[in-house]
């Protein structure tokens, strides 16, 4: 905004709305100069759910710096180009370079996500009220792909599997061996849950603790897990204060959602505690 960053979530939605109406003018002014664009082709613009913003700002960006996390997401606005052909994407490319300022771009054809799916991925900055801006997200897809896409269904196993990759500091590679060593043993119980307990590696713990509490309800492995990581976390010679936050924050969740009030309070006390020294109070 103007220079300036957002500092919450209601910022963010009170610029994202007027931008809303300002990308919808930019796409029409799109459709009128690109041959063979038609207002069909055009998904949005929409606004990202409140919930999910609020989920990625915490999952994705608490780590990142300049604080706050809500100024990192830049798809709050969204739309979509659906193209005909790899020319017209082509034009659409040419087009946005001429016509806006692109904060940044993704060519996911050359670098696919790693669930599969290909398209360009903008990200733009888009005037509104006098001297203020947003960056919104522009998605241009392939027709061909996106019907393979709703036919298929390609990303749908990444969205219930996407709270593992979202960790800055693990890997996708080493995420992605956790779920097979998960597949291989089909249960996370007995003979699995006791190799997981006898793990040094805290980001694996929390990792497949998360999966417990978020997508099984297996509150109980999830807090054994958790505690497991907050062990190895508190005992290591170089203990991440933001680490040791985001666990004990796991176990206020897990012990929140089991009824236990009063000790999932002071959990929560304690990584709020621990995330003021590190960031400051106003950035918490």
């Amino acid at each position: 905004l103007d220079d300036k960053l957002v500092r919450n979530l209601d910022d963010l939605y009170d610029a994202a709305e007027p931008a809303q109406s300002e990308l919808k003018y930019f796409l029409d002014q799109m459709i009128q100069e690109v041959k063979g664009l038609e207002k069909e082709n055009i998904i949005g613009p929409t606004l990202k759910p409140r919930d999910r913003a609020f989920e990625k700002a915490k999952s994705e960006y608490s780590h990142r710096i300049p604080g706050p996390p809500e100024s990192w997401l830049y798809d709050v606005v969204r739309a979509g180009v659906i193209c005909k052909s790899y020319k017209q994407m082509s034009d659409v490319n040419k087009w946005l370079g001429k016509n806006c300022h692109i904060v940044q771009a993704k060519n996911r054809f050359a670098e696919p996500a790693f669930h599969g799916y290909r398209d360009l991925l903008f990200h733009v900055s888009i005037p509104f009220q006098n001297e203020l801006a947003h960056i919104c997200e522009i998605q241009v897809h392939h027709k061909d792909i996106l019907a393979l896409n709703d036919q298929f269904g390609l990303p749908k196993h990444y969205e219930f599997f996407r709270s593992c990759f979202l960790s800055p500091s693990r890997p996708e590679e080493e995420a992605l061996n956790d779920l097979a060593l998960m597949s291989k043993y089909g249960k996370i119980e007995g003979t699995l849950m006791k190799k997981l307990l006898k793990s040094k590696d805290p980001e694996q713990l929390r990792l497949v603790a998360g999966l417990c509490r978020d997508k099984l309800d297996e509150f109980t492995r999830a807090l054994e897990l958790y505690r497991r990581a907050l062990h190895l976390q508190e005992n290591s010679s170089d203990p991440d204060d933001e680490k040791v936050a985001a666990t004990y924050l796991g176990i206020g969740q897990v012990l929140g959602s089991m009824g236990e009030t009063d000790e999932s309070l002071e959990n929560l006390e304690k990584a709020l505690a621990i995330q003021e020294s590190c960031l400051g109070s106003n950035n918490v």
